[in-house]
């Protein structure tokens, strides 16, 4: 609570200016299914129908991690199939989102980015916060 009230006396000192600095951080599992297609066949009037197979229908989920800021998103990340979060695999997104900020929001990283994240133990991990 303490660390929002911070938040809200500088927006009301800052504006804007403020508000650019903020770049936020979630991830999400992502559903997906790949059914097989169907194809259109041309056959004479008299020749007998096609048979026709059971389509299976593949499905898995994917972690996607986005970090976004006001302009919208900066990075969009998918994880291999069944992978999660952990410190060192955010370490280096957040090396990738350097990167990002620098090719996206230039001049953001001469100013202060905020990130807002969750408490997840993977956000938190001291390799995390000590990275530069």
């Amino acid at each position: 609570m303490g660390v929002c009230f911070q938040h809200l006396l500088r927006y009301h000192t800052e504006g804007n200016n403020f508000l650019s600095q903020i770049v936020s951080f979630d991830e999400t599992w992502c559903h997906f299914f790949d059914p097989a297609t169907k194809q259109m066949e041309w056959r004479h009037s008299g020749s007998p129908r096609p048979k026709k197979t059971r389509s299976s229908i593949r499905a898995g989920k994917v972690m996607l991690m986005c970090f976004f800021d006001g302009n919208g998103p900066l990075m969009l990340e998918w994880l291999e199939m069944g992978g999660t979060v952990n410190a060192n695999r955010f370490c280096d997104s957040l090396r990738k989102l350097k990167t990002a900020i620098t090719n996206h929001r230039h001049g953001l990283l001469s100013k202060e980015v905020i990130l807002l994240q969750d408490n997840a133990c993977p956000h938190v991990a001291k390799v995390c916060k000590d990275l530069k």
